[in-house]
C-alpha cells in the first residue's frame, strides 16, 4: 500500500471516502447525502490550501483503499495545547474488501507522523468500538473529560 498526503486533485476521492464512511456508520437519504457531499467539497476547496485539513489516503495500485483526515486547528493555549495547536482525526474509513490487513494502523502512523510535523500539541478523535483497540495501540486514550454536545 502506498499512503500519501491529499492533495486539491484528490477532491473527488476525498468525498467519496467520506461517503462511504457515513453510509458504513449510518445510512443517509439521497438527498441528505448529496447535501453532506456539497459541504464536503466546498470544505475542502478552501481548507486543504490553508492547511485547516489533512487528508492521509491509502492506495493500492490506483485505488483508494483507506484514509483518515485530520483538521487542524488553532485555539488558547493550555496545559495540555502549550503551543495552541490541536488537531482532531475523523472518519478513519477503510473499504470492507481491504479490512484487518493493518491498512488503518498505517494510515494513522501517517497521519501522527503528519500532525508532528506539524508541531500539534494532540490530537483528540472520538472512537468506534471497531476502532477502540487501535487507537488505544498507538497511544491514545480516554480523557478525564468525555466530549458533550448541544445542537443547536
Amino acid at each position: 500500500m502506498e499512503i500519501r498526503i491529499a492533495m486539491k486533485d484528490d477532491i473527488d476521492a476525498l468525498v467519496r471516502v467520506r461517503h462511504a464512511f457515513r453510509t458504513d456508520l449510518s445510512p443517509h437519504s439521497d438527498e441528505e447525502n448529496k447535501a453532506l457531499d456539497t459541504q464536503f467539497r466546498t470544505y475542502l476547496s478552501v481548507a486543504i490550501e490553508s492547511g485547516q485539513f489533512v487528508g492521509v489516503l491509502g492506495e493500492v495500485g490506483t485505488d483508494v483503499v483507506c484514509a483518515a483526515f485530520l483538521l487542524v486547528e488553532s485555539c488558547p493555549s493550555t496545559r495540555e495545547i502549550p503551543r495552541g495547536r490541536l488537531g482532531k482525526i475523523i472518519d478513519v474509513y477503510t473499504y470492507p474488501r481491504y479490512r484487518r490487513q493493518g491498512y488503518a494502523t498505517q494510515i494513522l502512523e501517517r497521519i501522527i507522523a503528519e500532525a508532528r510535523t506539524l508541531d500539534l500539541d494532540a490530537i483528540d478523535l472520538e472512537a468506534t468500538n471497531i476502532g477502540r483497540t487501535v487507537y488505544e495501540r498507538l497511544g491514545f486514550s480516554v480523557r478525564e473529560f468525555a466530549p458533550m454536545r448541544l445542537v443547536l
